[in-house]
């Protein structure tokens, strides 16, 4: 409603207050004054005051005066979102974890990942150094919902060999967790290996590329004629036919400290005049995450 602007609030009051009282002078209550009507339409007073503007109610103040109270408008405080749980154990499945299961090694070159997490929550994964991009680019993996063993799993694209970080993170009813990361390694190399030997010498010496596991005196072979028109084929070094050449029963193989090394000796220093060749099999030659001998080494000598 417009606020009318001419009779201001103490006037409508007073005016109130005389039809209380009543009119006249000299004390003559029964004589009546009569007082012009006016309608109130047009000099209203306003629906509501400026709260600053509101006249305060005084003690015993009877006449016309409207008391007012203030309601304060009800706050409302959000509580923080909380995170959901991250996911846990996050790492190679057993079936990828290729050669000893407590490294963080493989040569599976998609493998899986698992960990565990609420059950029904859905788990997101980036991984980097996936086939064909930037190493240290992180690429997304489709999300897999967690079954209810809380246990979930996912197959990671073909990955380059090298080190690799994956990430995981939870969504639980629109709550996000942190970020768990893992590390791992693919390695795909296969090792080498050479023979050498000096001859007149009781030492045969094998290098391996990188540590492998596998690698016995039943590994080598042995051909070759000697001088004197004996010859053999794919014999062990310990066969009892090549007796007088490396010495039976006395054939040892021992590793060194970092595995990379392996040295046979004999009873006897390889003297016997001929022509030999060693070989190194690769049955069974393995390195520490399952990758084989890349090749059979072989050596060809001949001792005059």
């Amino acid at each position: 409603m417009p606020r009318s602007s001419s009779t201001p609030l103490p006037l409508v009051a007073r005016w109130l207050s005389s039809l209380v009282r009543g009119g006249g002078s000299g004390g003559r209550r029964d004589r009546r004054r009569a007082v012009p009507f006016e309608p109130l339409e047009p000099r209203a007073v306003p629906a509501a005051l400026p709260v600053a503007l509101a006249p305060p109610a005084a003690a015993g103040e009877r006449d016309g005066v409207a008391l007012m109270a203030l309601v304060a408008a009800p706050v409302t405080v959000r509580a923080a979102a909380v995170a959901a749980p991250a996911p846990t154990t996050l790492g190679l499945a057993a079936e990828s974890n290729s050669g000893s299961k407590a490294d963080t090694r493989t040569n599976v070159v998609a493998p899986f990942v698992t960990g565990r997490a609420a059950p029904g929550a859905v788990v997101t994964l980036a991984v980097t150094g996936v086939a064909g991009f930037p190493a240290d680019v992180a690429r997304g993996v489709a999300p897999v919902r967690v079954p209810a063993t809380g246990i979930w799993k996912v197959k990671l694209p073909t990955l380059a060999a090298g080190p690799h970080v994956v990430t995981a993170r939870v969504t639980v009813a629109g709550r996000q967790s942190a970020v768990t990361t893992a590390s791992f390694v693919v390695d795909t190399a296969r090792p080498t290996a050479q023979i050498t030997f000096l001859p007149n010498t009781d030492t045969i010496t094998v290098r391996v590329s990188k540590p492998v596991a596998g690698l016995t005196l039943q590994s080598f072979r042995i051909s070759g004629t000697t001088t004197e028109r004996l010859t053999f084929t794919n014999l062990l070094l310990t066969d009892s036919r090549i007796a007088g050449t490396v010495g039976v029963g006395s054939v040892r193989l021992a590793r060194s400290p970092d595995g990379l090394t392996y040295t046979i000796k004999t009873q006897y220093a390889l003297a016997t005049p001929g022509t030999y060749t060693l070989r190194l099999l690769t049955t069974g030659i393995v390195d520490d995450v399952g990758n084989p001998l890349a090749a059979e080494a072989r050596l060809t000598t001949t001792i005059v």
